[in-house]
């Protein structure tokens, strides 16, 4: 007989029978996890995006990494310089944004990228900058957005603005531009100034880190330690989900630190530095979380990158402190594994009474949806750890399991032990009350009284 070492559960197997409140209700995603190993640079990896052909490109600590499905690259951009955010126009041309520097990345004649720093021809005045922590890429021009000041660059030129005192990141929401700061609260740019938007005073002390549209009308607006909030656009008034099912994720993102927010589709995922990925709905309804107790390389996740333009078929790409994560979470299979307590070979799967039992090589577990937990957890039946369990039947409103005895699982466990260990179990077509049962030397015929 095969054994399989890990046992796929498809997604839509669960929909039915799984309780709505469980986060990870169907499992954990598949998922790669990408070391130094693999990709030969620095552990540390700040930033992700994709090119037209598919290729991802990550923002590390020694360079520009490229990865094409096979193997990996590293550009460095010079010696010192550590790579924090990027942006990718149509032609695959990157716009690459660091510590004291950034540029573009482009291909040459031969298909090798080269590096042309735009801040090295800056005046000595506007090379007093820390970093560039986002890049955006519009029609004409090219934003570079340092905590203190914004450079712009065009075809011919580039200039800066000067942010206010507590200005911290630049957030580009349809070629319109929204920043937090730390002492006046949440800002637009316009007039080729940041103003104070009206309400904006309600974000004063917070370090806003996201802010993407929702809808035509409302802003979701993230901040490190106080949670989100919307912003609405027509009436300004500011609005903190905070009803029962979005208090677990404000806990969530308070106490994890947010750094990013993925919109994909209908999907939201909020990038925490210390309590994982955190996807919802549109409605803001937990629905996964993805940290290093369920499989990611590392706690600490720094960015992440997913398709808006894929959509279905897009992976999430987690850049961490340490290492790389490609999660397979718009995929319609999950599995459960030894993260949730899945020690064992897996050879049948039959649910009864909205409870999933496991045949395993180790006796016979069943599914905990916990709403208190992150994920459900894989249980053992007591008193089957001794024993290899090969099938399930339903026979009438019972269970029953073969292995070197035949189980009995509901209502009440019961052990039956025949004279030859049994292989197999199978129901009779005609007789309900039937059961037959292979053995290792012959057959035998079980009736189960109701």
């Amino acid at each position: 007989m095969y054994h399989m070492n890990k046992f796929f559960l498809p997604l839509l197997l669960f929909i039915s029978i799984c309780l709505s409140g469980q986060i990870n209700q169907y499992g954990i995603p598949i998922l790669k996890n990408y070391t130094t190993k693999d990709y030969n640079a620095y552990s540390q990896n700040w930033a992700a995006i994709q090119d037209h052909n598919g290729i991802m490109y990550f923002a590390n600590n020694n360079g520009v990494l490229q990865y094409d499905g096979v193997g990996w690259e590293t550009t460095p951009i010079n010696q010192i310089a550590i790579i924090k955010s990027f942006a990718i126009d149509s032609s695959g041309t990157l716009y690459v944004g660091a510590d004291h520097e950034f540029g573009i990345l482009e291909k040459n004649k031969k298909g090798k990228l080269v590096y042309t720093s735009l801040s090295n021809s800056l005046n000595s005045k506007d090379n007093e900058f820390k970093t560039i922590i986002r890049v955006y890429k519009s029609k004409d021009t090219v934003f570079y957005c340092g905590y203190k000041k914004l450079f712009l660059k065009t075809k011919d030129s580039i200039w800066s603005i000067k942010t206010s005192k507590g200005g911290f990141l630049s957030h580009r929401i349809n070629n319109q531009f929204y920043m937090g700061d730390y002492f006046d609260g949440l800002m637009k740019f316009q007039n080729n100034k940041y103003d104070l938007l009206p309400n904006g005073d309600q974000f004063i002390n917070m370090d806003l880190m996201s802010i993407i549209p929702i809808n035509n009308k409302q802003l979701l607006i993230g901040s490190a330690k106080n949670g989100i909030f919307f912003y609405d656009l027509n009436t300004k008034n500011v609005i903190k989900p905070y009803s029962k099912q979005h208090k677990r994720l404000q806990e969530l993102i308070k106490n994890g630190y947010l750094y990013n927010t993925i919109k994909n589709d209908q999907k939201l995922t909020f990038i925490t530095l210390f309590n994982g990925a955190i996807k919802t709905n549109k409605e803001l309804k937990l629905e996964e979380l993805y940290n290093s107790s369920l499989g990611i390389g590392d706690e600490i996740i720094l960015s992440g990158f997913q398709s808006e333009e894929l959509k279905y078929s897009s992976p999430l790409w987690l850049t961490l402190n340490n290492g790389i994560s490609k999660v397979e979470n718009n995929s319609p299979f999950r599995v459960f594994n030894n993260k949730l307590n899945l020690e064992n070979e897996v050879y049948d799967i039959i649910e009864h009474n909205k409870i999933i039992y496991l045949a395993t090589s180790n006796g016979i577990s069943y599914i905990i949806n916990d709403t208190t937990q992150i994920a459900p957890i894989v249980k053992a039946i007591e008193n089957t750890s001794d024993i290899q369990c090969w099938n399930f039947i339903k026979c009438n409103k019972n269970i029953f399991s073969s292995g070197f005895d035949i189980l009995k699982i509901t209502p009440h466990f019961q052990k039956f032990i025949p004279e030859n260990q049994v292989i197999y179990l199978s129901n009779s077509k005609i007789n309900t009350d039937i059961i037959y049962a292979g053995q290792q030397k012959g057959l035998s015929i079980y009736k189960n009284h109701k």
